[in-house]
C-alpha cells in the first residue's frame, strides 16, 4: 500500500518515493593546508681590537 500515490519498488514502505524521482546531490569538500615553516637564521659576530701604545 502507498499513500503517497507514487509507485514505489518498496512494498513495505508505505511513505516509500520511487528513488528515481529523487534528486541526488552529492557535495564534495576538500580542504587543502598548508604549511610553511621559514627559519632564519642571524649570526652576530663582534671583534673587539684593543691596541695600547706605551710611550717610554
Amino acid at each position: 500500500m502507498n499513500f503517497d500515490g507514487v509507485d514505489s519498488d518498496d512494498d513495505d514502505n508505505n511513505y516509500a518515493v520511487d528513488e528515481k524521482l529523487i534528486p541526488v546531490s552529492t557535495t564534495t569538500t576538500t580542504t587543502t593546508t598548508t604549511t610553511t615553516t621559514t627559519t632564519t637564521t642571524t649570526t652576530t659576530t663582534t671583534t673587539t681590537t684593543t691596541t695600547t701604545t706605551t710611550n717610554s
